[in-house]
């Protein structure tokens, strides 16, 4: 399964980096992220909890994430379990272009800069792709409402 994205929000390329660089932040925008939070002692590495409604049912998945990239244009995140098994990969990739807009999401003359952000996620498994298609194309248009009103607190 491979999904991507896009949304441009009002938020400067460094803040939007910023923002998507910590797996932390992304409950607050991304409802399938049910929670993430930081492994002691990194900087690095997060526990993550996906959870899918598809009507009556739920899913729910737990994943040890490690980011593998970070510059100022493109974040990186890999499954990266410590148990020993061979698992499906999780890759979570969003990159960041900066877009010239104004406060009505026009081009114009430099007036504000925002940017245009892509997140390309990769599942290599078979058991969560449908449900994952699914909730992943419900979420797709909330989502970047939701990473620009968090951006702009």
């Amino acid at each position: 399964m491979d999904r991507r994205i896009s949304a441009t929000v009002t938020a400067s390329p460094a803040e939007t980096v910023a923002a998507l660089a910590d797996l932390g932040t992304y409950p607050s925008w991304l409802s399938l992220v049910h929670g993430a939070e930081r492994e002691h002692d990194t900087t690095d590495v997060w526990n993550v909890t996906l959870r899918a409604r598809l009507g009556p049912l739920a899913r729910s998945k737990r994943l040890r994430m490690r980011r593998t990239h970070l510059d100022d244009s493109r974040v990186r995140f890999e499954r990266d379990e410590v148990d020993g098994r061979d698992h499906a990969a999780w890759v979570l990739e969003a990159t960041v272009a900066p877009v010239v807009t104004s406060p009505a999401g026009e081009s114009v003359n430099g007036e504000s800069v925002g940017s245009e952000v892509v997140v390309h996620l990769h599942y290599s498994g078979a058991l969560w792709s449908t449900p994952l298609e699914i909730a992943l194309a419900s979420f797709e248009g909330s989502a970047a409402d939701r990473l620009d009103a968090y951006l702009s607190t």
